[in-house]
């Protein structure tokens, strides 16, 4: 992956941009063939971190950050190029092989929130996600035979069973009790910051890893429904927001809105997984709406169906549709 990261990086600015280009215009989207053999051996490095036996991250230094730093240009330039290549080899009539680069992007995404930092996560969080709700519109999917269709399935529901519904802040936490072991760390708060803890950042240091330890042990025996998890996520993340120390309140950001990005990726997979089975005239599997207490709600409609959660994107709610030509 980081060979694959570095390879796209170097790339001659003109081929990003054209990526970024052909992933705004939609499903229509395309690269040209230039553009398709610079990407080349970039996706060759993408496809080994999927099939790798072991694509995890690195051991640590003793006060380093496990890895380089992830950002999320070059990984999400990375996602939109396997897309683009699946669309590529889809015009082609080569369904079984276009299946395979959203899925390896895909992991990708997901590879990435193995012991990682919050960003870390999310990142991969949106990577995964670009490989699920871009990659396979209504359209697209139609038009994908049997044996692309199976393969697709087969390889959505190995992710599903490893695609994380929440975020983690076990490596936040390391990294905060690290700290401690760097003296002139000051950098989350700053030696200002710290005059309620007599000027001392590792006192104020010490104090926000017990807290946000503490919240987040709550949290992770919390119930799994998302009902009951989004009232809790608000208590402790409104508690943060009143804690006397800065760091406790920037190690732990957002959380409602995090863990409902997770929830949403997951909840776009498995409408992908019901489509599936669903163009494959199969009796559709009854998988668990990560934003309800029931599985995922399928309606039939005149051309077709629509697959439903009782969730929303921006006000509007997360489905599906299912074009059977």
């Amino acid at each position: 992956y980081e060979r694959a990261l570095r390879l796209a990086a170097a790339l001659p600015h003109r081929a990003r941009e054209d990526d970024t280009a052909a992933i705004r215009e939609g499903h229509a989207g395309s690269l040209t063939a230039a553009a398709r053999e610079l990407w080349r051996p970039v996706l060759l490095e993408l496809r080994r971190g999927p099939h790798a036996v072991d694509a995890g991250p690195r051991p640590s230094a003793p006060v380093e950050p496990r890895r380089g730093v992830i950002t999320l240009l070059p990984c999400r330039f990375l996602a939109n190029a396997a897309v683009l290549e699946a669309r590529a080899l889809l015009r082609q009539g080569r369904g079984v092989e276009a299946v395979q680069w959203p899925l390896d992007a895909a992991t990708f995404g997901n590879d990435l929130t193995i012991n990682a930092t919050l960003i870390e996560q999310l990142i991969g969080n949106t990577v995964t996600a670009i490989a699920i709700y871009t990659a396979w519109s209504p359209a697209l999917l139609a038009q994908l035979d049997g044996q692309a269709l199976e393969l697709l399935a087969a390889g959505l529901a190995s992710l599903d069973d490893r695609l994380p519904a929440r975020a983690r802040f076990d490596a936040d936490l390391v990294l905060l009790a690290r700290s401690l072991e760097q003296p002139g760390y000051v950098e989350l708060g700053g030696a200002l910051a710290a005059w309620r803890y007599g000027f001392s950042t590792r006192w104020m240091l010490a104090e926000a890893f017990h807290e946000v330890r503490r919240r987040l042990g709550r949290l992770d025996r919390s119930s799994p429904s998302w009902s009951a998890r989004e009232a809790m996520l608000e208590h402790e993340h409104a508690a943060v927001l009143l804690s006397l120390n800065p760091i406790a309140r920037q190690v732990t950001p957002g959380m409602t809105g995090i863990e409902r990005q997770f929830r949403d990726t997951l909840t776009g997979l498995r409408l992908l997984r019901t489509a599936i089975d669903l163009h494959l005239g199969a009796e559709p599997t009854k998988l668990a709406d990560p934003f309800g207490t029931g599985p995922l709600v399928v309606e039939q409609a005149a051309n077709g169906y629509f697959i439903r959660s009782v969730g929303e994107r921006a006000g509007k709610p997360l489905e599906r549709e299912v074009m059977l030509l």
